[in-house]
């Protein structure tokens, strides 16, 4: 499988079967952070091609966006995963409900604005980190 034309060449690094579910994996750092189509989310080693972890399912569909070590996740269901980025484990952070309509679009970003659009209409929400507080930081 590989490719000369005129302006680039492009040979095979390596294969793996996983088989992702409509929505566009995110890369951070030398992983990709990608929903199955079984559900569940996974951590997939962009050097070597490896899984690095499968999560439990968490959602028949993810439309995710990130902001440095974060990702959130729009479930179809309207539910709104946020995720820690961390190639050692999954770690779900927080999850709110946002929409009660399906939620089968895409999420759009711009700035710390979160754009949803759901079956009859488009919702606008803020995306802020909490401060974490002293005792949690100590944990």
């Amino acid at each position: 499988r590989a490719g000369e034309g005129d302006g680039f060449v492009v040979s095979e690094g390596w294969t793996n079967k996983s088989t992702a579910y409509m929505s566009s994996p995110v890369v951070i750092g030398a992983d990709a952070y990608l929903h199955l189509a079984n559900g569940r989310l996974e951590c997939l080693d962009l050097i070597h091609g490896n899984s690095r972890w499968r999560s439990e399912p968490i959602g028949k569909y993810w439309s995710m966006a990130w902001q440095g070590d974060l990702i959130l996740g729009l479930a179809e269901d309207g539910a709104l995963h946020l995720v820690q980025a961390d190639p050692k484990a999954f770690r779900l952070l927080d999850t709110r409900q946002i929409a009660d309509q399906e939620t089968w679009g895409h999420l759009a970003v711009g700035g710390d604005t979160l754009f949803v659009r759901e079956l009859e209409g488009v919702a606008a929400w803020l995306w802020r980190t909490a401060p974490v507080s002293k005792q949690a930081a100590a944990d």
